[in-house]
């Protein structure tokens, strides 16, 4: 399914540009990439690191984008959409979607525990292991 990223841009309230869209492009992969992954998949599209980097952190505050944390020295960013989590190897670095998302008594139970917090808007939640290959 070819996605509109200019849809995407519009609805999120962004100017449609050819860095925008590329990058959006750029992030339509099966695995979160780091800066470095998407400035390669962007060579010759005439945008620097700088500008990668703030839109992404632009796409990320309007919820376009999801900054994951693979326990790597930088970030990895993936297209937001349906909700999920990640299974990730520690020894390959191979990344697997996981769909299921059952949390709700773990959040009562934090919240319950909680000193200070009384809601939780939105968790973030990876699974760090060995894959079938690695073990």
């Amino acid at each position: 399914m070819q996605m509109n990223y200019s849809e995407i841009l519009r609805g999120a309230s962004f100017k449609v540009t050819i860095g925008r869209t590329a990058i959006l492009q750029a992030l339509s992969g099966e695995k979160p990439l780091s800066v470095p992954e998407i400035l390669r998949k962007l060579r010759g599209k005439k945008l620097d690191a700088a500008t990668v980097y703030r839109a992404l952190e632009a796409f990320t505050e309007t919820g376009v984008v999801r900054r994951i944390d693979l326990q790597h020295s930088h970030a990895h960013y993936e297209l937001a959409g349906a909700h999920h989590h990640h299974l990730i190897c520690k020894s390959c670095g191979k990344i697997e979607d996981v769909d299921v998302c059952d949390t709700k008594d773990l959040e009562n139970t934090i919240l319950q525990r909680s000193k200070l917090f009384g809601s939780i808007a939105a968790h973030s939640l990876e699974f760090f292991g060995l894959c079938k290959k690695c073990v």
